[in-house]
């Protein structure tokens, strides 16, 4: 499933909780190798930095804010982001529990 960057059509990804951290890190490079993203999380002025960090290297990138927490957020970002090829699950919120030793 390699494509190049000068693909007119890339592969889509959808990174959820990818406004920091590990999900803002995966949405760089899945943007770097070429592909579009879809940059989700709850707050949209984080959001923005990663499309624009995104942008600024060259690379596609959207922001659409979900928080999937709700289920009707859940079925807003499906009716709006539509058909994608990856999807990575980033998502989450601490537990605020100590790990047990």
């Amino acid at each position: 499933m390699e494509r190049t960057n000068l693909d007119p059509h890339p592969l889509t990804a959808l990174v959820t909780g990818a406004t920091s951290g590990i999900g803002r890190a995966v949405a760089k490079r899945l943007a770097a190798d070429g592909m579009s993203v879809v940059v989700t999380g709850r707050d949209a002025q984080r959001g923005a930095e990663t499309v624009n960090e995104i942008t600024a290297a060259g690379g596609h990138a959207r922001f659409v804010e979900a928080d999937l927490e709700d289920p009707a957020g859940i079925d807003r970002l499906a009716a709006v982001v539509g058909e994608i090829d990856v999807l990575v699950n980033d998502a989450g919120r601490p537990s605020g529990r100590r790990p047990r030793t």
